[in-house]
């Protein structure tokens, strides 16, 4: 519900400020952690199973994915070493 709530705000205000290209980062990183999020519910209220470590993770790297996109930040380049 929360989740819900969090994101009717996010598609009414922040959304529409957004370039078309981040719209359509941020539409897919939500999307992606509706999915996650719904699992996470379905494992807890049906079969009593905490999610493991690593999908916690991965939905706050989501979540940070999306603030980044949100506030504008542009990707890190990767790193390149030396041989």
């Amino acid at each position: 519900m929360l989740l819900q709530k969090i994101a009717r705000k996010f598609y009414t205000k922040a959304l529409p400020q957004l370039s078309k290209s981040r719209r359509e980062e941020a539409h897919h990183i939500l999307s992606h952690m509706r999915v996650e999020l719904r699992e996470m519910s379905i494992f807890l209220s049906k079969e009593k199973i905490l999610p493991e470590k690593g999908e916690v993770r991965a939905l706050i790297a989501q979540m940070d994915a999306l603030y980044d996109c949100v506030s504008g930040v542009k990707k890190k380049p990767a790193p390149v070493f030396k041989d």
